[in-house]
C-alpha cells in the first residue's frame, strides 16, 4: 500500500501519547501536560549522599532534585529548602512524590495545581520514567495563548 512504517501498537493512542511517541494529523488538539512539558530537569541516583545533591544543586541553581533510579523511574525529590532541615538524607527525601502524565488534561490540572498552590508537578510515563516538570505558570501562559487548540497543532512533535 505504499507506507515506510507500519505500527500495531496495541495499548492504543492514549497509551502511545502516554510514552511521548510522536503525533501526526490535523485533527482537532485538547491541550495536555505533554505540550508544556520542560525537560530540563536536575536528577541524581538512589545513592547520592546529602553533600552531592547540594552540589548538584548549587551547579545547577536548582530548587530541588529527582532522585531517579538507572531506568529513569522517580523515587523521590529533595528540594533545596529541606536540606537545612536534618544532615541525615532520608529526613529530607520526598518518597513517591506527586506525577501526571503527558496526555493529562491541561486546563483541569493547572486548574488543580492553582488551588492547591503547587508551582510544579513531574510528568512522567505509564512506568513511571521521569520525562520533565510541567511548570503551572508555562502551562498558564500557553492555555491563554489560543495555541493550545489550533487543529492541527501538536507541539510535542
Amino acid at each position: 500500500m505504499g507506507f515506510e512504517h507500519v505500527y500495531d501498537y496495541v495499548g492504543g493512542k492514549l497509551e502511545w501519547l502516554a510514552h511521548a511517541l510522536p503525533l501526526e494529523g490535523a485533527g482537532p488538539h485538547h491541550a495536555v501536560a505533554g505540550d508544556v512539558v520542560d525537560e530540563h530537569v536536575v536528577t541524581c541516583g538512589p545513592d547520592a549522599g546529602l553533600d552531592e545533591i547540594r552540589a548538584i544543586l548549587d551547579s545547577h541553581d536548582a530548587s530541588s532534585c529527582v532522585i531517579v533510579n538507572d531506568h529513569g523511574v522517580v523515587l523521590g525529590r529533595v528540594r533545596r529548602k529541606r536540606l537545612t532541615h536534618s544532615p541525615v538524607l532520608d529526613d529530607v527525601i520526598e518518597p513517591g512524590p506527586s506525577t501526571v502524565q503527558l496526555t493529562e488534561p491541561l486546563g483541569p490540572l493547572t486548574e488543580r495545581m492553582t488551588n492547591a498552590k503547587v508551582e510544579s508537578i513531574l510528568v512522567t510515563t505509564a512506568n513511571g520514567e521521569l520525562l520533565g516538570v510541567l511548570h503551572r505558570t508555562r502551562a498558564t501562559k500557553f492555555l491563554e495563548s489560543n495555541e493550545c487548540c489550533e487543529p492541527g497543532r501538536h507541539p510535542r512533535r
